[in-house]
């Protein structure tokens, strides 16, 4: 079939190619940040392109994340009435956070931006695709005193992402997302290759599995679980656990929980999330709905 075909293309491109791109909406972070086969927020717009077309609305969203001494803000836009095919847009900023004085230019503290621009079709309603665009600037600062000329660097880099989510079953659900196989700068990092599960026992209840590669080492590669439980129809309950297997840092785990509240217009969400060093992150986001008042919003 055609969209098995696409299926094998999407994996054969990712072998050609160099942290996958997490969420950072809180539906889907407070799932551990992946879920690639189910994620239902905006986050789609960056986890996987291909989510956007199961989406079936016209949103905007807001969020904003905290950790130590930084912070995140992002606003995005999904719209799936107004053209043949869905369309995504998502903006974020962020500011200082973390720094090391080991090594400044590698590891110092970076502020910097993000654009991610993504179109999505339900193709022969059979199987999701997706296709994104991502524009990154970061600047790395150096902690003072340093000499003027070394006070930062700054790097800018241009990638493509695609992406396929398959109804397998009407339970089950998969997807594969290949994320930054074409770069135009060189210092672009390298392809990622994201393999989701999603099972969902009960019409409330799904539980996800991502395992996430590089294409530049074999070893280094991060399996993430999560899981998502609606209560009443209007409470969202949700948890997340990500290990990441690097040999040559050394391994880690984190975690992640949060809660939602779905309203007929759209939701506000809270996720908790661990990061290595000790260091917690908040986010909170909200996502409205602007379609007509017969529609109501899907989760």
């Amino acid at each position: 079939m055609n969209w098995i075909k696409w299926i094998v293309a999407v994996a054969l491109l990712g072998t050609a190619g160099n942290a996958a791109a997490e969420g950072i909406y809180g539906q889907n972070r407070g799932m551990g940040g992946f879920s690639s086969a189910a994620v239902m927020d905006q986050s789609a717009i960056e986890v996987n392109p291909a989510g956007m077309s199961q989406i079936p609305r016209y949103t905007v969203g807001t969020v904003y994340g905290h950790a130590g001494t930084g912070w995140t803000f992002g606003a995005s836009i999904i719209d799936s009435k107004n053209a043949p095919f869905t369309m995504g847009a998502d903006f974020r900023i962020q500011q200082p956070t973390g720094g090391s004085t080991a090594d400044a230019t590698a590891f110092g503290a970076h502020r910097g931006m993000d654009l991610h621009l993504s179109v999505a079709e339900f193709y022969e309603q059979k199987v999701h695709l997706g296709f994104g665009y991502h524009f990154k600037k970061v600047k790395t600062l150096a902690p003072r005193p340093v000499s003027s000329a070394a006070c930062c660097v700054k790097k800018k880099n241009h990638n493509l992402q695609a992406g396929i989510l398959a109804p397998i079953h009407e339970q089950y659900r998969m997807s594969i997302v290949l994320q930054d196989i074409l770069w135009f700068t060189d210092n672009a990092p390298p392809a990622r290759f994201v393999i989701g599960h999603a099972y969902a026992p009960h019409n409330a209840i799904v539980i996800t599995q991502d395992t996430m590669m590089f294409s530049n080492a074999i070893k280094r590669w991060t399996l993430a679980l999560g899981f998502e439980a609606i209560a009443k129809e209007q409470i969202g309950l949700r948890g997340g656990y990500k290990y990441e297997f690097l040999p040559d840092r050394g391994n880690r785990m984190e975690f992640s929980t949060g809660a939602g509240w779905f309203f007929p217009k759209g939701q506000i969400a809270y996720a908790f999330n661990t990061e290595p060093g000790d260091n917690f992150k908040h986010t909170v986001s909200l996502e409205l709905m602007i379609t007509p008042e017969e529609e109501k919003y899907e989760y």
